[in-house]
């Protein structure tokens, strides 16, 4: 496979995208773009993703949790995607170019998933046999073969989450971004979007998703004060950074440096990688639902 170029470092420099960031933690727009029919001829998110686009503004907020017990409860649009899932002829697929096939791919994998933890939400109960004991009893690795075996029908043919990630998204693409918009439904994971993927802002989409999540704790720590060449990174790095190696940037580095500089914060200009320490963090499998009401703060004054 051809190197993947990193282009020069592009950093958002106006104020209100500093405070986005700072504020948020790395979410994501609030608000996802609609297309007007969902029968155009182009691939706009509503044309790879028919009803997705409401799912995901309606249930999915700006820190990129979802409502998962008011998504079970009024689960006709999530229900109405997968049913079209399946009836999308392959021909079809074949016919968009490679931008919407893979916005196609990604919004599957990540649309299967709400529809899999709806399918079994709440997914741990009191005396339940856990099927997997070190992992958080709201988890979903406690659904059997959630990942590798459970299959869904879509585009003629039967594939697993897994078949999705792996054969499909890493094999056929090999874009290292995806693992920024693949969201297997824990709260270590990158924040879900508000939004499907589409073929006209897969890029911008992309690449907001890689800046984002590792101007986030949850995807990437540095302090330079005070841990002194030790970067903690997103365990997400560990299981596939062989998928980093073709990246260069202009400098001359390559892999998974390059793809840090291009996307991370400016505090990683000064690391050299020689020296530097790379400790991944403990990867987090509690469901990214929503906290309840009796969880959420209680502002002060109320």
């Amino acid at each position: 496979m051809a190197p993947l170029h990193c282009r020069a470092r592009r950093r958002p420099t106006s104020l209100p995208f500093l405070l986005l960031i700072a504020a948020v933690h790395g979410c994501l727009p609030s608000e996802a773009p609609r297309a007007a029919t969902a029968d155009a001829p182009t691939t706009s998110a509503q044309s790879v993703a028919p009803h997705l686009d409401r799912v995901l503004a309606d249930y999915v907020d700006e820190r990129g949790l979802v409502d998962y017990a008011a998504l079970r409860a009024d689960r006709q649009g999530l229900d109405a995607y997968v049913a079209w899932l399946a009836r999308v002829e392959p021909s079809t697929l074949a016919s968009w170019p490679r931008a919407g096939q893979m916005a196609f791919w990604i919004n599957a994998y990540n649309g299967l998933t709400l529809r899999l933890i709806v399918d079994h939400y709440p997914i741990a109960t009191a005396g339940a046999a856990l099927v997997e004991p070190d992992a958080p009893a709201n988890s979903v690795r406690q659904i059997a073969g959630a990942f590798s075996r459970i299959s869904w029908p879509i585009a003629g043919r039967r594939t697993t989450l897994d078949q999705i990630e792996h054969r499909i998204l890493r094999a056929r693409f090999g874009d290292p971004r995806i693992h920024m918009a693949l969201v297997r439904g824990a709260r270590s994971c990158p924040p879900l979007r508000r939004e499907p993927y589409a073929a006209e802002t897969l890029d911008r989409q992309l690449d907001e998703q890689a800046r984002w999540f590792l101007h986030s704790p949850r995807g990437l720590r540095f302090n330079p004060a005070t841990e002194r060449g030790t970067l903690y990174l997103s365990s997400i790095f560990r299981w596939h950074m062989d998928d980093f190696a073709p990246i260069k940037n202009d400098n001359g580095e390559k892999g998974l440096f390059a793809f840090l500089r291009q996307y991370g914060p400016p505090a990683l200009d000064a690391l050299q990688p020689r020296g530097t320490v790379i400790r991944f963090m403990r990867f987090d499998w509690r469901l990214n639902e929503q906290p309840s009401r009796e969880e959420r703060p209680i502002a002060k004054g109320l």
